[in-house]
């Protein structure tokens, strides 16, 4: 019977797999051994990365401030020695994670390495590759015109695309940016309507304001009744001074003016600030609800490993184990299950079954936690659930009065 339950597991593994989206994670790649998986997987490498991050974009501003050299090799003595450390340093880096893969095919695989690799890649250039060649050669700055300088430039500037990697430790911030490509398309939607609404008032005021003092100033074109509605209506820029001129003259004028006001800046624009509150909100609640999951697995997986059990499966034995790991039941609690109806009736999550696959044991647990609300599902299994015991407990009887 364990057998056959083996293979159902095997096949329900293979399953998942064929389904679930793929995922990549470099650590995962890496040398169980060495000095260089050592220190790629040290949280302190990772910190003092960052730090560097930080000082070579603080160094940019400052650089860009105070050095009149287009070329590495024209700059003062301090200038060149903060570059090559600073090239030194991002080199160093690359060198140390590309080691720590165990196949180096995988590296091509880890976005951040590549996007790493080419900056430092053209950091070198830069800062070694370019100084050395007219350090050694009679090139002089008349051969360089201003379209190479100009690249020179912009290649010097993608040192800043390194701030990006700075989000993963600044989380609020990346909730922000992902609520912003989340929120792209609302936002288009309502900023259409937004130019709907302006074109058309833009239109009925040409025609009405004429020869009005309003009219000549602000809607005497279409193009410049539309500039004056989206700048000066919309964005608030001098917007009494528009309203006056509207109100005091004619009627109609001022109430096809009270009507935009009411459409375009009251409602539209208010509109676009609910979608992107609502789209951080819900990124937020789902970048949060991710990293406690991702935290669980990581801790149960830690914490089953620490009992020395290997393999895709869990049994009931070795959960109860778990549950005397006191970092799994940290987790546990963190998360809101109930460890003591867990510890009192492991069916809960077994359901009779001795041995059980751990991705659905992980599974089992999210669906435990009290924050999970209630759904109409929940209730059928429950009626189901209830209903065979029922019946069960019927034919027992049955079979007690024969």
């Amino acid at each position: 019977m364990l057998n056959s339950k083996l293979r159902t597991l095997d096949m329900k593994s293979r399953m998942r797999d064929a389904f679930a989206e793929p995922s990549y994670i470099a650590t995962e790649h890496y040398h169980k051994t060495g000095c260089c998986q050592y220190i790629a997987r040290s949280h302190w490498f990772e910190h003092s990365i960052m730090f560097i991050i930080l000082l070579n974009s603080v160094w940019i501003g400052i650089e860009s401030t105070i050095n009149e050299s287009a070329l590495l090799i024209n700059a003062d003595p301090g200038i060149i020695i903060v570059e090559n450390l600073l090239c030194l340093a991002f080199t160093v880096e690359i060198i140390i994670r590309f080691m720590a893969f165990k196949h180096k095919c995988r590296a091509i695989r880890d976005f951040w390495f590549i996007f790493d690799f080419l900056l430092a890649f053209f950091m070198v250039l830069e800062t070694w590759v370019l100084f050395i060649v007219l350090s050694f050669t009679d090139i002089n700055m008349i051969f360089f015109d201003s379209s190479i300088l100009r690249m020179l430039r912009l290649l010097r500037l993608t040192r800043v695309a390194r701030v990006a990697r700075m989000l993963r430790f600044l989380p609020e911030v990346l909730i922000l940016v992902r609520a912003i490509g989340a929120a792209i398309r609302s936002v288009i939607l309502t900023v259409l309507l937004g130019l709907m609404i302006v074109y058309v008032f833009a239109i009925a005021l040409t025609q009405i304001a004429v020869d009005t003092p309003a009219g000549n100033a602000y809607f005497s074109t279409l193009p410049q009744a539309m500039f004056s509605l989206i700048f000066n209506g919309c964005f608030n820029n001098d917007l009494a001074s528009m309203a006056r001129l509207a109100f005091q003259d004619d009627l109609v004028v001022a109430a096809l003016f009270a009507c935009f006001i009411v459409s375009a800046p009251l409602t539209v624009m208010n509109l676009l600030v609910g979608v992107l509150v609502e789209v951080v909100r819900v990124v937020a609640t789902a970048e949060q609800e991710g990293r406690v999951v991702r935290n669980l697995k990581e801790e149960l997986h830690w914490a089953k490993e620490a009992l020395g059990t290997e393999g895709d499966t869990i049994s009931q034995e070795e959960f109860i184990m778990l549950l005397q790991n006191d970092q799994a039941i940290d987790v546990l609690q963190d998360v809101g299950v109930d460890l003591i109806a867990l510890v009192k009736d492991p069916n809960i999550i077994f359901d009779g079954e001795p041995i059980i696959y751990f991705q659905d044991f992980l599974d089992e647990i999210l669906l435990l936690r009290g924050s999970n609300a209630a759904t109409v599902k929940d209730l059928t299994v429950l009626k189901s659930q209830v209903t065979h015991d029922l019946t069960q407990v019927i034919k027992r009887k049955m079979k007690l009065a024969v």
